[in-house]
């Protein structure tokens, strides 16, 4: 996958090796991570007192780009996170992020997660999630 600096994706090079480029390699990254869209948007809240706190800072190295993160973990367990505008919740049992700037970017990375908890979304559907998210590949330019 190569993406923007500004998150906009250029291409994809599929399991199967198909390369795609535009809106379908957007589309087909969108659609991969869609799984992960309460994991992403909480994970860029993490420094939200309200239910997070900072467990300090590292450095992490992905490929050849080594930044500084701030490790995030839940306040209390479970924390219950309530959706803008009643559109549902997110219960944590679990949770630790750590998210910073690669070197040469402008975009805050979600560089590795863990969540686990349940997801309740707007028509009360609940579901269950257990996700481990970590960047294995980057490069910036």
């Amino acid at each position: 996958m190569w993406v923007l600096t500004n998150g906009t994706v250029l291409a994809l090079l599929t399991p199967s090796g198909e390369n795609l480029t535009g809106y379908a390699a957007s589309d087909k990254v969108f659609g991969f991570f869609s799984g992960l869209e309460t994991l992403a948007t909480i994970g860029l809240q993490s420094n939200n007192a309200a239910f997070f706190h900072s467990t300090g800072n590292s450095t992490v190295t992905i490929g050849s780009n080594s930044f500084a993160v701030t490790n995030y973990t839940l306040n209390t367990t479970p924390e219950t996170i309530q959706g803008c505008n009643g559109s549902g919740s997110a219960t944590l049992t679990t949770y630790t992020a750590s998210l910073g700037t690669p070197t040469g970017s402008s975009f805050e990375l979600v560089a590795a997660a863990t969540f686990v908890g349940s997801i309740t979304d707007a028509w009360g559907t609940t579901t269950t999630v257990d996700y481990t998210y970590q960047v294995t590949g980057l490069t910036v330019g």
